[in-house]
């Protein structure tokens, strides 16, 4: 399938989907850029499978996993020049940190759903997440590799939906 990215970049969007098709089958993928290459991971078969692009596709690492079957979303981001992999289960949200080729849990939330969003904000990170009875909501910002609490809304009994957060004027909002 042709990609719609214009002339010069249609050979690097191809690759770029190839390679996300190819790993779709082992589960959970994300990307991102990160020191001018793309980093992909994947997630499956009780590992992390972390790639780079720069002209062509190489294979960083592949970590063992404890248990794939249960993540529901993960992301990559960067935050203060290092890079990080978020992975959500429903019994937990954990945060890896990428460290000389090799993930390394860095800390976790265990009152989850496995429903999250989050944001990058003035190179801060910020998280908001859905406790496991379904019907609060609290709001996180990662300091010094602990998720601190900044704000829990209880939703008077009521389930709540898919956790957003955007900031608008030093202003941080929360939708769900």
């Amino acid at each position: 399938k042709t990609c719609q990215c214009g002339s010069n970049l249609a050979l690097h969007c191809y690759h770029v989907t190839a390679f996300v098709w190819y790993h779709s089958l082992s589960k959970k993928a994300s990307i991102l850029s990160y020191n001018n290459k793309i980093y992909s991971v994947s997630i499956g078969n009780n590992k992390i499978y972390t790639k780079t692009y720069d002209t062509k596709w190489h294979t960083v690492s592949i970590n063992e996993f404890a248990d794939t079957s249960n993540i529901t979303n993960i992301d990559l981001i960067e935050v203060k020049g290092n890079l990080y992999l978020l992975e959500s289960q429903y019994e937990k949200i954990a945060v890896y940190q990428f460290y000389d080729n090799n993930w390394k849990e860095i800390t976790k939330l265990s009152d989850t759903n496995g429903v999250s969003g989050y944001k990058k904000y003035n190179d801060e990170l910020y998280l908001t997440n859905i406790d496991k009875s379904g019907k609060n909501i609290e709001i996180f910002k990662l300091e010094n590799d602990i998720w601190k609490s900044i704000k829990k809304y209880n939703c008077n009994n009521e389930f709540v939906g898919d956790p957003k957060i955007e900031i608008v004027n030093d202003i941080l909002y929360s939708i769900n």
